[in-house]
């Protein structure tokens, strides 16, 4: 039987390419002790590039990119927050302030007046001011929704795109003039609330970016998420803090729409992105639904309960929930009679001369 023979394996070759010399002990002139040198690769082109002074080094070339250039930060005009911010640093009071709710008296009437198509919110909304001169309309249709008016002297202007809409409600004392705002009842008015949304969610689903090289595109943002995200920021910073935050009274009129959070839940809410009306249900004092079975206005939210028997013979319960909300101090919100009852006429000016007499009753019974 033959004895196997064992062979020692062959000893691998160095590879040439990633092959480096050992460290020298001794320093070599221009290079400190730690570092290393690649060793020269006869089949590779590479290019001299000199490290420090007097001593080069040969690596390998570099490859021109084959991706794109990545775009760089694309906003070209000043953010909207920014400004608003400026426009607020001399009306925000110091965080450090301490104030009391004993002083608060409401002062500026803010409300989203809704409802379906011909339920009268443009002349309910009109009519709030006493005098025509004290309101300005901004108009985002066409202006032949003004046509209730027509005689009475209303002033309005017509803003169909998203960039004057937002501009008349930045600064309406510079587009109406400064002496409309130092109006005592100087009253703004958009009409209305729910196009403003449509086109500037429509702005948002495209957005320009501008490459390195200074080239401009515009590209689709594939997200809705992030489109109404940024319809929800603008709408805040124009509405909540701008526009609400000056010393004028603000009517938002918008159409209503339904919609189901559950399958045995109907909500009737302002046709507005369901983020968005949580934002201003939380900023706005009120929120009133015009009913056109009577023209009757909703001051607080109508729960409706029904049921019917569905095809396998058993009884289904399901609700529709109608939008509405007012703000009353706690003191007087269960008094009876009630400032406001469920339902009130089509008069927006006698409700808020209620709620303001009352607020003031209640801060100065509380000194």
């Amino acid at each position: 039987m033959p004895i196997p023979v064992q062979r020692k394996p062959l000893p691998r070759p160095a590879n040439p390419v990633t092959a480096r010399t050992p460290t020298p002990k001794a320093p070599l002139p221009g290079i400190p002790i730690g570092d290393s040198v690649p060793a020269a690769n006869p089949h590779v082109v590479g290019r001299v590039v000199p490290v420090v002074p007097g001593i080069e080094r040969l690596y390998f070339p570099q490859r021109p990119s084959t991706t794109p250039s990545r775009p760089s930060t694309p906003p070209s005009t000043p953010p909207i927050r920014a400004g608003v911010n400026r426009e607020l640093q001399t009306k925000i009071a110091p965080a450090s302030h301490v104030h009391s709710t004993d002083d608060l008296v409401p002062t500026h009437f803010h409300c989203i007046l809704f409802g379906s198509e011909d339920s009268r919110k443009t002349t309910t909304a009109a009519k709030f001011v006493t005098d025509p001169e004290d309101a300005r309309i901004i108009v985002t249709r066409r202006a032949e929704q003004l046509i209730p008016l027509i005689g009475m002297g209303y002033k309005y202007v017509i803003a169909q795109d998203t960039e004057v809409v937002k501009e008349y409600l930045l600064y309406p004392e510079r587009k109406f003039g400064a002496e409309w705002a130092k109006r005592p009842e100087a009253t703004l008015i958009l009409d209305d609330l729910t196009y403003f949304a449509d086109i500037e969610t429509d702005a948002n689903q495209t957005r320009t970016i501008t490459f390195a090289g200074g080239e401009e595109k515009e590209v689709e943002v594939r997200d809705f998420r992030q489109v109404i995200r940024s319809t929800k920021g603008t709408m805040f910073d124009v509405i909540c803090r701008s526009v609400m935050m000056k010393p004028m009274h603000f009517i938002a009129i918008a159409l209503d729409r339904s919609w189901l959070p559950n399958p045995k839940e109907e909500r009737i809410t302002p046709a507005v992105p369901p983020s968005v009306y949580k934002m201003f249900g939380a900023d706005f004092e009120f929120i009133l639904y015009i009913d056109k079975a009577n023209y009757q206005l909703l001051t607080s939210e109508r729960r409706i309960a029904f049921s019917h028997t569905n095809d396998k013979g058993k009884p289904e319960t399901w609700t529709r929930v109608i939008a509405a909300k007012h703000k009353l101090p706690f003191l007087l919100a269960r008094q009876q009679p009630p400032i406001l009852k469920h339902e009130e006429e089509l008069d927006l000016r006698a409700i808020w001369e209620r709620v303001k007499a009352a607020g003031a009753a209640c801060a100065k019974g509380a000194r």
